[in-house]
């Protein structure tokens, strides 16, 4: 029905299908040869198995804000999944569209977000890597506007992911004053509480 379409925005189709993607190469993921991964609706998106009978386990969850509703420097969105399970990989995957930088610039990105998701064993930030599954510590990502975090044996309890506006300088237009953004998780979680 038309009432209850749903248009996504650039960055949150560009977070949903980097967050569902294949890893075909754990050692060094993501990298400049394969990039995140193939794309693999499946690691996102739940699908009635109406053959077998039963239902995927994964389940996605998206938080998108327009520049009008993102962060500001300094700011901080919270978003909470009480209810991830162990076994089941979690992927968090933030993007968003930063504003041109100026020509000739040292470093292309204007507006810098960073992910942190906290968990029962600790927190991550986004891009951290080992063996292409997040680990605790390292820096926050000042370079790209694709964070994710991935834990293929996360621990089972409630999970805290934070959209986190480092810097927002815009680029001195008024509609670049803050920056929007999309957040997608997935895993084994069940619906949210009503």
């Amino acid at each position: 029905a038309e009432w209850n379409a749903y248009n996504p925005s650039g960055m949150a189709m560009k977070a949903v299908l980097l967050n569902g993607t294949d890893v075909l190469q754990t050692s060094s993921w993501p990298n400049n040869n394969i990039g995140w991964g193939r794309a693999w609706l499946d690691g996102n998106l739940w699908f009635a198995d109406t053959m077998s009978g039963g239902d995927d386990s994964r389940r996605m969850r998206l938080f998108e804000r327009t520049n009008a509703a993102g962060v500001e420097t300094g700011d901080v969105d919270e978003y909470t999944i009480a209810n991830v399970p162990a076994g089941t990989e979690f992927r968090v995957t933030l993007t968003w569209f930063d504003p041109e930088a100026v020509p000739g610039s040292a470093s292309t990105l204007v507006n810098n977000l960073d992910l942190e998701v906290t968990g029962p064993d600790g927190t991550y930030l986004g891009n951290h890597f080992s063996a292409g599954v997040s680990t605790t510590g390292g820096s926050a990502d000042n370079i790209n506007t694709v964070e994710q975090v991935r834990l293929t044996a996360p621990a089972a309890g409630s999970y805290t992911l934070r959209v986190k506006g480092t810097a927002v300088p815009g680029n001195g237009c008024p509609q670049t004053d803050r920056q929007g953004y999309a957040l997608v998780a997935s895993g084994g979680f069940g619906l949210p509480d009503q």
